[in-house]
């Protein structure tokens, strides 16, 4: 070989050796080992037992609670769930206090204590659910234990998913606080939108709580986000994407790989059964994050939170940049001409990366929102005005009329059922759909959609007249179960 050639051999092996040790340099949420079979499909929730040195996971389809090495590579032991397999085992977590695991499931509102065998201790704590009109029915995913909460007797965290709220109880099953997702849309109760969450953590240190990591989903995309002790979003999240699924239950922990012990989060992904080790750690940068955005008139205005100092924060649509602030900036407010529909997102800027959040619709000018209000019911379809103070409201499913002050934020002031000559609910249930002011004071014609005829009634909910309705789709059926998943 000649010299030149063995200085380039030289020079190639540095090359590849760099970009090797570069690659080494792991990052949050990235793949530490993967161990794709589980000993049944859909396992839930994990959690750490320190006098066993062992993991215990959840399936939502068994009536068994698994028993792992911390290696992960040897299933120790099965014991029993407190619950049938359809009623869905979900959360797990060891209680260090007593040396005992509670468990629940997705919609029972139990928490069940059980001895190491599977035995239920006998205690039974029920989940103080906050009062929620919009959930008929509330689902339960993980669980966690803090030690040295509630004076040293300890508290559970329960992470509801439809709320989607954290609880912390405590074991007499009293609410010692709650709060919500960091990224549910619209707060508890809401709207009925909600994000999809299991799996909580807690962070201790010095034996103090100092934070959470809990689960989540944005933008189709699994992600892991850090709360600090008040349950308020820190502006810290990785992807979870790298663990090949839908991440139901976490739990941090050591574990043995490369000669020594990782950093590293334990993931249960449900979706295909697969239990993964991904890097723990702490993103470089923070992101901005709760964006809100009003108009009044041409005025549009936006807010959002931040955890970082920036080098600057710009204000965009799409390519175009309508505003550049100081990288301390978490508000903005300008008037947008031509008036109309814009979707502004946020971005932040810092040493060439950046965070964006958004878009947010901003409508300004004519067709703003002046007012709205919950209509309550199960099925709200069409409202009419009487002319003067009232609006009135069909409820198809409970065949209803729901009135409303014009001028009052208030609820209802009246919930009138129909005439059952009109609308039946015996045997084959009728469902009312459209609705229109009457030739006279609170009358309104009011169209029951199963026997297509249109019915001239009263604010009692009487009958004044009827007449058939010959449309050209008679024979196409409606179907409310429809109507209610649009």
């Amino acid at each position: 070989m000649s010299p030149r050639t063995f200085r380039l051999t030289l020079a190639i092996f540095a090359l590849l050796g760099a970009l090797g040790q570069g690659s080494l340099e792991a990052e949050p949420g990235d793949l530490a080992a993967d161990f794709v079979t589980f000993a049944v499909i859909a396992p839930q929730d994990i959690t750490y037992d320190e006098t066993e040195d062992c993991f215990w996971i959840t399936t939502f389809l068994d009536e068994r609670i698994y028993k792992y090495s911390t290696d992960l590579t040897q299933l120790l032991d099965t014991i029993p769930s407190p619950f049938l397999a359809f009623e869905f085992t979900t959360g797990i977590t060891w209680n260090p206090l007593d040396d005992t695991l509670l468990v629940t499931n997705a919609d029972s509102g139990r928490i069940v204590e059980l001895d190491k065998l599977g035995v239920p201790t006998g205690r039974e704590i029920s989940i103080p659910f906050l009062d929620n009109p919009r959930l008929p029915a509330r689902t339960v995913r993980g669980l966690a234990f803090d030690p040295g909460a509630a004076e040293g007797t300890g508290s559970i965290y329960v992470v509801e998913t439809l709320g989607t709220l954290v609880y912390e109880i405590n074991l007499e099953g009293e609410l010692l606080r709650s709060f919500v997702h960091p990224e549910d849309p619209d707060g508890f109760p809401g709207r009925g939108q909600h994000t999809q969450s299991a799996g909580i953590d807690l962070i201790h240190e010095d034996g103090e709580l100092a934070g959470f990591w809990i689960t989540g989903i944005r933008d189709q995309q699994n992600r892991l986000y850090k709360l600090d002790a008040e349950g308020s979003y820190t502006g810290l999240s990785f992807s979870l994407d790298a663990a090949g699924g839908t991440v139901s239950g976490i739990v941090r922990h050591p574990f043995p790989g490369n000669g020594g012990e990782l950093d590293a989060f334990i993931c249960v992904v449900e979706s295909n059964a697969r239990l993964a080790v991904l890097e723990a750690g702490e993103p470089a940068d923070r992101e901005i994050f709760g964006l809100e955005c009003d108009t009044a008139g041409d005025l549009a205005m936006l807010r959002w939170s931040s955890r970082e100092s920036y080098d600057r924060v710009e204000i965009i649509e799409g390519c175009r940049v309508h505003a550049v602030l100081p990288g301390d900036a978490t508000a903005w407010e300008a008037e947008l001409s031509p008036p109309g529909l814009y979707e502004l997102s946020v971005r932040a800027m810092k040493n060439g990366t950046e965070s964006i959040i958004g878009p947010c619709p901003v409508l300004t000018g004519p067709g703003q929102i002046l007012r709205s209000r919950e209509v309550g019911g199960r099925l709200p379809i069409d409202l009419a005005s009487n002319g003067e103070n009232l609006l009135v409201v069909t409820d198809g499913r409970e065949r209803a009329l729901i009135v409303f002050e014009m001028n009052s934020p208030g609820d209802p002031v009246a919930t009138i059922p129909v005439a059952e000559a009109f609308a039946s609910g015996e045997e084959e249930e009728e469902y009312i759909s459209g609705i229109a002011r009457g030739p006279e004071a609170n009358t309104f014609f009011v169209y029951n959609t199963t026997r297509h005829i249109i019915g001239l009634l009263d604010l009692s909910g009487s009958v004044l007249s009827t007449f058939d309705v010959a449309l050209p789709n008679l024979n196409e059926e409606f179907d409310p179960d429809d109507a209610e998943s649009e």
